[in-house]
């Protein structure tokens, strides 16, 4: 079958080689995930901790004030940064 124009056939291209992925990937990406959560959860603790630090210089008029109890205030006051929801 030779062709007296001259034209070439092109080979049809060949999917992209799958990229390999370094040895470890997998455990640096899940070290990663593990520090941006507990990043995460110590952004929550940190806040949650001011929080605690101001409604506890309120008085009992400025709790009622804003709709709280001491006794609501004194209940999360020692939240530990473990059982954060």
């Amino acid at each position: 079958m030779s062709s007296s124009t001259g034209s070439h056939l092109a080979a049809p291209e060949l999917p992209a080689a799958p990229r390999l992925q370094p040895t470890g990937h997998r455990a640096r990406t899940l070290l990663g995930r593990v520090l941006l959560w507990l990043a995460g959860r110590g952004r929550v603790w940190g806040q949650g901790r001011r929080d605690r630090r101001l409604l506890a210089g309120f008085n009992d008029w400025m709790l009622r004030d804003i709709g709280l109890e001491r006794r609501s205030t004194d209940d999360g006051s020692s939240a530990s940064f473990w059982r954060l929801r």
